[in-house]
């Protein structure tokens, strides 16, 4: 199972480092992938 995968599952059983990493990207205006997108196709910043 792939890590973005496991940190969703995560999330969404209240796991509370689970829910501090996205409360950590949600400061800094990102997101944890849902699924492995290559570089060349994400957007700057």
């Amino acid at each position: 199972m792939k890590r973005q995968t496991m940190h969703r599952a995560s999330v969404a059983a209240g796991d509370s480092e689970a829910l501090a990493i996205e409360e950590a990207y949600a400061c800094a205006k990102a997101e944890v992938l849902a699924y492995a997108v290559p570089t060349a196709k994400q957007a700057p910043g």
